[in-house]
């Protein structure tokens, strides 16, 4: 009989062991689930940040999309949103849709920043469309932006081709 006893004793013990671990676990993600809701990660800063090797041009020229617009672009609700809740594809999305910016690259810098870094397009030709209309062209081929001679009025001008890309 001492030996049935000290089963049921192993028994319960394992049962103890194991209803305290679900326990644990059941506090621990209740736990870091209030703490990503806690107001202390409600977006609060967004920084456009310089880029290196924009900031040489910029002494000479002003870049083609300013920090403002591209705050404007990214039309990220600060002071409402949770930064685990903020969905940076469609921040990226919605920068991407002026097409001077190559590239953007996004950083959550907790607990309450966004970073946007963008990259521009740098042109490398002009396009003379069918009816005279002008456009930049960079190193990929893309055709893009509206051309302001003052940024730019070195370049070479193509003409005679298809400006779709």
């Amino acid at each position: 009989m001492a030996t049935g006893k000290s089963k049921a004793k192993a028994k319960a013990s394992k049962a103890l062991i194991v209803l305290t671990s679900v326990a644990v676990l059941a506090a621990s993600v209740w736990g870091v689930r209030s703490a990503m809701r806690s107001p202390l990660f409600i977006l609060q800063v967004v920084e456009v940040a310089d880029q290196p090797e924009q900031l040489e041009q910029s002494l000479t020229q002003a870049p083609p999309v300013d920090a403002q617009e591209i705050h404007r672009l990214a039309a990220v609700p600060a002071g409402k949103i949770n930064l685990f809740d903020l969905d940076l594809r469609a921040v990226e999305g919605r920068i991407l849709t002026n097409s001077w910016i190559r590239e953007v690259r996004l950083q959550k810098r907790f607990p309450q920043t966004l970073s946007i870094a963008v990259t521009f397009r740098q042109p490398q030709a002009l396009l003379q469309g069918e009816h005279g209309s002008l456009s930049y062209v960079d190193q990929d081929g893309m055709v893009f932006g509206q051309v302001n001679l003052l940024h730019q009025p070195d370049l070479p001008v193509l003409q005679g081709l298809d400006s779709a890309p």
